[in-house]
């Protein structure tokens, strides 16, 4: 299943936000992602390029916990955010 659609990137500040809002270490999501931690480290603080299967990784362990991503639009820029409904029994 694709949840980040041909075109659309995933910033490194997206990376990071999503990893704040459920509280989650680089060691976390590598561990929940199966992507190596340094990965994580060279994207967020490096710049470092990411392989689109890298990111899909990366957006799928934060899917499974209610964190999506939001493209920039002309109104908005992007963001991440839980969705509707979530974090399940943390209300």
């Amino acid at each position: 299943m694709d949840f980040v659609s041909p075109g659309f990137m995933v910033t490194a500040s997206q990376l990071r936000a999503a990893r704040a809002l459920l509280g989650w270490s680089r060691a976390e999501l590598a561990k929940k992602s199966g992507v190596a931690a340094p990965t994580i480290t060279d994207f967020e603080l490096k710049g470092a390029d990411a392989r689109q299967g890298t990111v899909q990784k990366w957006v799928a362990a934060l899917a499974k916990e209610g964190v999506e991503f939001t493209p920039e639009t002309d109104e908005v820029g992007c963001g991440v955010r839980f969705k509707r409904g979530w974090p399940k029994g943390k209300r």
